[in-house]
């Protein structure tokens, strides 16, 4: 193959169609963009609207230059069929200046394509994606025009003969990729009108094809097709890498594509400023949640690490490095290579007289087109937004690896569920900075957009082609179902007609029985579930006309009604017809056998009499060992199965009382009768299940309500006193009486000490 010098390792380079970007402006920061949009910053996969979303296939194809174009009044509005036409037929112009041959050019493009990939958010805090894409990247920086024009010409311009010319800093890089990606995402914080989310991917990357041209500075004069001088002027030296292309030619697998591996990360995290939560949540199965149909926040901020990582090509790949001070490449035009290694060794003796000394190491390593980023969202009106996104390419030093440009953009856009519209306007650095004005559309499952249309649209010389389109299937996330409009989702409602409480899961309880009415067969009164009867709706083989219960599955021995619990009783007249039970008892079991049916049986695993509703009563005083505070004891049900206080004791603490005494003046009992109080105690103590009141009383001397404060102060003293010896307080009530309740005369001081008293009484249920 007649291939020359300049056209294999650099030529070959700058025009080889290649990828730099994964932007699609007016897409990816979408709430609906879904797996478009983990490219730019996987965090979005949180703010997206979408419950799950499935990428049929989607791609790009761009190209970028500032030497090549068709002027303006060639164009046909948006005539892509015309630009291609002249593509083929090299129907193009190039900005070439003669009398600047050196001037510095940049030139890329690009082609993409994401085959089958998925994202899924779940329980609304969590997602997960699937991406899997063909990419290639490239760059060519600081492209010389003289070199730019000789690949234009294919070195056969003789204008540009017998000319001292240069190419110098040249940097080249390509690098094609199979990528696929996982990735994670979830909330990291939440507050009351702000929410963090973060999302990690991780990438494997394996390599089909690389190269790159590291800081080439070549002086070269091409005299004729017959000598091509190198050097001369100053040294002339490059550094390359790149796989070995013959490879190519016998790929039978999927393997022999890939020439080399590694891996790769994107790192995301959007922060949202929140409305108030009553503008963009509904109440559903007892929490909150995010309407979809709403927006909820008026500002995201978003932060981003993209494509971090880098290949390492091992197979069929090598590095090399010239340097030369003068070379006078001989028959060049019409030097035939028979392979990557035939050229690589006709290089290395030009350099060095020596065909191998170039080789520097097998394989090389190449980073990705790595870049940081920053978005910011913000909800203007309604579903109209405007977005601001930043996009930071950045290189690693002097290793290999393509160049991301940097993109600054203002994007507006309106949003729906099934319809979009965007007009991303932006600026992209190659070292030269460049204005594009682009056009994006979303309908249904399809979008296509531009981030460069002013050439298309016939308003400035074509220089650039941008194109981004796709087919997705996404469902966007949208309310449960709730058509009794309970705020309980059909899903879990077990009564999706009839309105209830979340607390019944939406059915509602009639009667207040504690059985919601979907398990009621009497749902105005309290009652088990029982059968129904219809024509033979339930396919028993029994026909309706002798089918007693025709909407229920039987047998025929019961004219169509089940026995669901085999006892042999039929459900219709089974009062447990889930329980095997007894025909005494209607078909309802007796459990510990003593002749009270379970559902009638308080205690129905243990034995017990009829009198106490089938509950033990060791003591028979007719009162169940349950609710009998002296089980062992007859009693009487008044006093919980506990004998009655006897009125000897009662007279006793009566007695007792009246010796209680105090300051005078106040609530502060006199040491002497806290024996008497002791007494008491110890009667009370003995008789745990008792109650009682303690009444304060006064005599007549004094104002009211003095005296009211004081018999208060001193019942609740005595109260205290037996609660410090260990009665429970919920059994004492201390209440004051003043000197509203005499017991005689306040006109002798003897009536007087008589008024002044503590009474203890028995409270009686």
């Amino acid at each position: 193959m007649n291939k020359t010098l300049l056209l294999l390792i650099i030529l070959s380079c700058i025009f080889t169609f290649t990828s730099y970007g994964q932007e699609w402006l007016g897409i990816s920061n979408s709430n609906y963009a879904g797996v478009s949009g983990i490219a730019l910053n996987p965090g979005t996969m949180l703010t997206s609207k979408l419950s799950w979303d499935v990428n049929v296939a989607s791609g790009d194809a761009s190209f970028e230059n500032s030497f090549l174009y068709i002027p303006k009044g060639d164009l046909s509005f948006f005539g892509i069929k015309n630009i291609v036409n002249r593509i083929g037929d090299k129907n193009y112009l190039t900005k070439y200046n003669a009398s600047d041959p050196n001037s510095l050019q940049f030139m890329a493009a690009s082609g993409t394509l994401m085959g089958p990939s998925a994202m899924v958010r779940f329980k609304e805090r969590y997602a997960v994606a699937f991406t899997m894409q063909g990419r290639t990247f490239a760059s060519a920086r600081n492209v010389s025009s003289n070199l730019a024009q000789n690949a234009y010409d294919l070195l056969k311009n003789n204008e540009l003969f017998n000319q001292n010319l240069e190419i110098r800093d040249l940097n080249v890089d390509a690098l094609g990729w199979i990528e696929y990606g996982l990735s994670f995402g979830t909330y990291l914080y939440k507050g009351n009108n702000q929410l963090l989310s973060g999302a990690v991917s991780l990438k494997l990357l394996e390599g089909a094809a690389g190269g790159y041209v590291n800081s080439a500075t070549i002086p070269y004069r091409i005299v004729d097709q017959n000598n091509l001088i190198i050097g001369g002027s100053e040294p002339a030296h490059i550094d390359y890498g790149m796989v070995d292309f013959p490879v190519y030619q016998s790929i039978d697998n999927y393997n022999d594509l890939i020439q080399g591996r590694g891996y790769g990360w994107n790192l995301g995290f959007t922060y949202e400023f929140l409305r108030d939560s009553s503008q963009w949540t509904y109440e559903m199965d007892g929490n909150r949640h995010w309407d979809h149909d709403k927006n909820r926040y008026w500002l995201r901020l978003g932060a981003s690490l993209i494509d971090m990582g880098q290949i390492k090509f091992k197979e069929n790949a090598g590095s090399y490095h010239l340097v030369t001070d003068s070379a006078n490449y001989r028959n060049w035009f019409f030097e035939k290579f028979h392979s990557q290694q035939d050229l690589n060794h006709k290089l290395s003796y030009l350099a060095f007289g020596d065909s191998t000394q170039s080789f520097s190491d097998f394989g090389f390593e190449m980073q990705m087109p790595s870049a940081v980023s920053v978005q910011a969202d913000v909800n203007v009106y309604k579903d109209f937004y405007v977005n601001a996104t930043v996009v930071q390419g950045f290189s690693y030093g002097k290793k290999a690896g393509v160049r991301r440009p940097s993109v600054y953009s203002i994007t507006p856009r309106y949003e729906s569920k099934w319809f979009e519209a965007s007009i991303p306007v932006s600026i992209i650095d190659y070292g030269k900075a460049k204005a594009r004005v682009g056009i994006a559309l979303r309908g249904g499952p399809v979008f296509i957009g531009s981030d460069n249309i002013l050439g298309l649209a016939t308003a400035q010389d074509l220089t650039s082609f941008d194109l981004y389109a796709g087919i997705k299937i996404n469902i966007p996330e949208r309310k449960p179902r709730d058509r009794d409009h309970d705020n309980v989702s059909d899903k879990l409602d077990r009564c999706p007609d009839k309105a209830g409480l979340w607390k019944f899961k939406g059915c509602p309880d009639s009667d207040n029985d504690g059985i919601v009415d979907s398990a009621d067969a009497c749902p105005d009164e309290p009652g088990p579930v029982e059968t129904q009867g219809c024509p033979d709706r339930d396919k028993d083989l029994v026909i309706d006309s002798k089918d007693e219960c025709p909407d229920t599955p039987g047998l025929a021995e019961f004219n169509g009604c089940p026995d669901t619990d085999g006892d042999s009783i039929p459900d219709k007249v089974d009062a447990c017809p889930t329980q095997k039970g007894l025909p005494q008892f209607g078909g309802c079991p007796d459990t510990d056998g003593d002749g009270i049916p379970d559902k009638s049986d308080a205690c129905p695993t243990e034995i017990g009499p009829v009198s106490t509703n089938g509950c033990p009563d060791r003591d028979s005083d007719l009162v169940a060992d349950k609710d009998d505070q002296c089980p062992d004891e007859p009693g009487i049900p008044a006093n919980h199965g506990c004998p009655p206080i006897k009125e000897e004791v009662l007279q006793k603490i009566k007695l007792s009382a009246q010796a209680i005494q105090f300051e005078t003046g106040k609530a502060i009992i006199t040491k002497k009768s806290y024996a008497v109080l002791d007494i008491i105690a110890e009667i009370m103590n003995q008789y745990a299940y008792t109650k009682w009141n303690i009444n304060g009383h006064t005599d007549n001397v004094g104002k009211p309500d003095y005296n009211l404060d004081l018999s208060q102060r001193r019942a609740e003293a005595v109260r205290d006193y037996f609660i410090s010896k260990g009665i429970g307080a919920e059994r004492l009530a201390a209440k004051g009486f003043g000197l509203t309740e005499p017991i005689t005369t306040n006109k002798t001081a003897a009536g007087r000490a008589k008024n002044r008293r503590v009474e203890i009484i028995l409270i009686e249920d």
